[in-house]
């Protein structure tokens, strides 16, 4: 009788240990997987950034852009207008290419979309001296650069439908004399980053994955009325710190982590665009500039993965119990019968 008991007894601990430390490879192997994806993510950002910030920089250095400084004629802007085409067909993300003078008048405007690329006559033109961008960018030094935060496209006011979500590069223009007369800038369509999240989670259905800002507001949230609340004037109270507070609280402390929290298990990693832009070996010296809080370390984006907790009893049956269960047995066993086996071995 007493072998049994030691023998049930050391089965429960020896099930119970295993089954502890697959479960928790389990959730390490799907963390492994998630910084993997991050990884990948910040590396297609970083890629692009860089490519986007060479290509603002030659923008100012256009013979055609600095004849238009000297002499706004038609034809010089039609010769700047062909320029920008030329840089916006190096990559499809490129939206839109614009020279603004100082008072925020677009002098030329190039855009780009899956028709092609198209120059907006000037009857079409728009003062945007009251948008962030403007009024940031033109505070910059020469050789300084400017980074938005995302956000989505805005014209006449209105959000544009089907949603643009843009993240803008911008530098300050000078002329000859060294005085400042505008700006380039370059609109960069973040579609098919977005597009790579929602694949990832379309393959991953036990896990979903959400994109949001330092400040906290979706750009892909747990539901579709969270997408781009921050946009609109009742999106408010739809952010990370409002639904996920746990979740929140390590994201401020941390670059990354993972976080078991009421509402399921998390993890996240931050993606700093202006960090992959100084990596540019001719402009990592120079101060890259961000609206909303005017310091680099504030300005990021927050890649989060999310299990709720009803998919918990999934992960256990598809990932843990189902596969795993011999070694359980095997551990659990193995161990009752080594006890039973000293038991009788102390008796003798």
């Amino acid at each position: 009788m007493k072998s049994i008991a030691i023998f049930c007894l050391l089965f429960f601990i020896g099930f119970s240990t295993s089954f502890f430390i697959i479960t928790f490879q389990s959730y390490r192997s799907y963390t492994n997987q998630i910084e993997s994806d991050i990884v990948v993510l910040q590396e297609q950002v970083a890629s692009n950034f860089i490519s986007s910030s060479q290509d603002v920089k030659k923008a100012t250095e256009l013979p055609e852009l600095a004849q238009v400084i000297q002499s706004n004629t038609a034809s010089n802007r039609q010769n700047l207008a062909k320029a920008f085409e030329i840089l916006m067909k190096k990559n499809r993300s490129y939206a839109q290419l614009r020279f603004l003078n100082s008072r925020g008048d677009e002098i030329v405007r190039v855009n780009q979309n899956q028709k092609g690329i198209t120059v907006v006559p000037q009857n079409e033109l728009q003062n945007k001296a009251e948008r962030y961008y403007f009024t940031d960018t033109m505070k910059l030094n020469q050789g300084e650069y400017y980074i938005s935060p995302l956000d989505l496209n805005i014209e006449g006011s209105q959000v544009v439908e089907p949603y643009e979500p843009t993240l803008r590069l911008a530098t300050p223009v000078f002329d000859a004399s060294d005085k400042k007369v505008g700006m380039v800038i370059l609109n960069f369509d973040t579609t098919n980053v977005l597009y790579e999240l929602e694949r990832k989670d379309d393959q991953n259905p036990d896990y979903k994955i959400y994109f949001a800002n330092s400040d906290g507001e979706w750009f892909r949230g747990p539901t579709p009325e969270d997408d781009w609340s921050f946009m609109f004037s009742d999106g408010d109270n739809r952010r990370v710190k409002n639904q996920y507070p746990q979740l929140w609280s390590n994201i401020l402390t941390a670059e990354s982590g993972s976080v078991f929290a009421p509402e399921g298990y998390f993890y996240f990693g931050k993606i700093k665009p202006i960090e992959l832009v100084q990596q540019n070996e001719s402009i990592k010296k120079t101060f890259s500039y961000f609206s909303r809080y005017l310091e680099v370390r504030d300005y990021y984006m927050i890649v989060i993965v999310h299990m709720p907790k009803t998919l918990y009893g999934q992960l256990l049956l598809k990932k843990v119990v189902g596969i795993n269960v011999f070694y359980f047995l095997l551990a659990g066993g193995g161990l009752g019968l080594a006890g039973v086996m000293l038991a009788k071995r102390s008796s003798k």
